[in-house]
This record gives C-alpha cells, structure tokens and sequence, in this order.
C-alpha cells in the first residue's frame, strides 16, 4: 500500500478503480483515501510514523473488500 502512496493520481486513476462510494455519492478514488498517508510521510513535512496511520492502512484491507 505504501508504494500506492507515492504513484501519481492518474496512475492510481488507471490502475485502481471500482473502490465503494460514499453514501450515495459518486465512487471514491484511492488518490483521496491515501491523502492522510501521503500527508505523514517525512518527505510531505510529516513525521513518518503514526500508531492512527498504521491503524488506518490495516483498516484499509477491510474497506476494499
């Protein structure tokens, strides 16, 4: 998933698609899932490591299923 994190959004737009909408609204794209994850990583001003990152990348496997 990391490696998802710095692919291009029109990489992702062609590779990944078919993610759950939201309630009601239009299909998500995994560019916008990943935003927090992009956001902590050192080269993004972030720190690198987060117990709630690492929470959310897991809870990932579950929301794609």
């Amino acid at each position: 998933m990391m490696l998802h994190v710095s692919a291009a959004s029109q990489l992702l737009q062609q590779v990944c698609v078919g993610l759950p909408a939201e309630e009601g609204g239009p299909p998500s794209d995994l560019w916008s899932w990943l935003q927090p994850v992009r956001s902590m990583r050192i080269s993004q001003g972030g720190p690198g490591y987060s117990e709630e990152m690492v929470t959310f990348l897991r809870s990932l496997n579950f929301d794609l299923d």
